[in-house]
């Protein structure tokens, strides 16, 4: 915009307000994408978890050659929550220590401890009490003996 004439205080008050209000519309798009994007979650004592990146590695593709699979199944009005396994072949899996930890994604406020207890060929089941709505998420681990990696299911649920 070229100004014709001189240059008065309201020329100088329209810049300054039209300059700042760009970086404050900036900084508010800028915010809301940081926070909308980010899930809070931090990792308790990061460099030790680093230090054993090689491990989790292996044991990642230990899991993978074993081609199982797991089913998670909440049931709302029993509060009780259902993991099928099976594997490569779909055989359901037997006896296997199967526990883990429930909890809020961004929170570890409602963490909680569960324990598995085999109901079935392949099927295991901890009561875990009616969850409140909303996204919960699941890390399990499903040993077939002591010596081995655990098979690591991590699922998400949504309660209603």
């Amino acid at each position: 915009m070229i100004i014709k004439g001189p240059l008065t205080g309201r020329h100088v008050l329209i810049g300054i307000l039209t300059f700042f209000g760009v970086i404050f519309a900036v900084n508010g798009v800028m915010t809301y994408f940081a926070l909308s994007t980010f899930s809070g979650l931090a990792v308790d004592d990061a460099y030790r978890k680093g230090l054993r990146y090689n491990q989790q590695i292996a044991a990642a593709d230990a899991q993978t050659a074993k081609g199982w699979q797991g089913e998670l199944i909440y049931r709302d009005g029993s509060g009780i929550l259902s993991l099928t396994l099976v594997d490569k072949a779909e055989l359901p899996l037997r006896n296997l220590r199967v526990e883990g930890v429930l909890g809020r994604p961004a929170s570890a406020q409602e963490d909680r401890a569960i324990a598995f207890v085999q109901t079935g060929p392949g099927v295991y089941e901890a009561t875990v009490g009616l969850l409140s709505g909303g996204q919960w998420s699941a890390r399990l681990s499903a040993y077939q003996d002591s010596g081995t990696f655990p098979y690591i299911i991590e699922r998400r649920l949504w309660v209603k």
